[in-house]
């Protein structure tokens, strides 16, 4: 069976690499088709739950700028909610790994907690991140090990073949060699 977390495990690189795949059963190459399938919906799901949780975060983060600058929230222009589609950058914010320095109002919790958003925002990148690089490698390794086992039968095949051959070989000529084409 595949050592996998559970549903409600958050993914991190540490239970990506984790993951163990069992081999595919007779008759077959590779791994075990279901586990991988449910390896990729499982990072499927945490991705669709990151990038849904980066959309509140951005959104939340353009709400906290635009009291900050006094705006009313929502006037920022992150839709009718708040809410951004997966993927968009808010009117002002910043690129991720843009270094946060000391603004006027450090002290100030609504700065902080946009401080807090922002790096939440940077770690749930990395993960997915790492988890594309980590299915990447997956990917790879199995093309290895698939390339390796093609290589490891062609070999046994043409041993067993040269091995067919010289005993046909040998068959043929320890039959005795009699005159008559047709012993009956």
């Amino acid at each position: 069976m595949v050592l996998m977390p559970p549903d409600t495990a958050r993914l991190t690189p540490e239970r990506v690499r984790a993951v163990r795949f069992r081999l595919s059963r007779r008759g077959r190459r590779g791994l075990d088709e279901d586990d991988v399938e449910g390896f990729c919906a499982w990072v499927e799901r945490e991705i669709g739950r990151l990038l849904e949780e980066r959309s509140a975060l951005y959104a939340e983060v353009s709400k906290l700028r635009s009291r900050l600058r006094g705006q009313p929230p929502g006037a920022g222009g992150a839709g009718p909610q708040g809410a951004m589609p997966p993927g968009a950058m808010p009117p002002g914010a910043m690129p991720l790994g843009a270094p946060v320095g000391e603004a006027p109002g450090a002290g100030d919790p609504n700065v902080q907690a946009t401080r807090v958003l922002l790096k939440a925002q940077q770690m749930a990148e990395r993960c997915v991140a790492d988890a594309h690089a980590y299915s990447r490698e997956v990917a790879r390794e199995a093309h290895r090990r698939r390339d390796q086992i093609l290589a490891e039968a062609k070999a046994r095949a043409s041993i067993m073949l040269e091995e067919a051959h010289y005993a046909a070989a040998r068959s043929v000529s320890a039959r005795p060699r009699t005159g008559d084409r047709f012993p009956f």
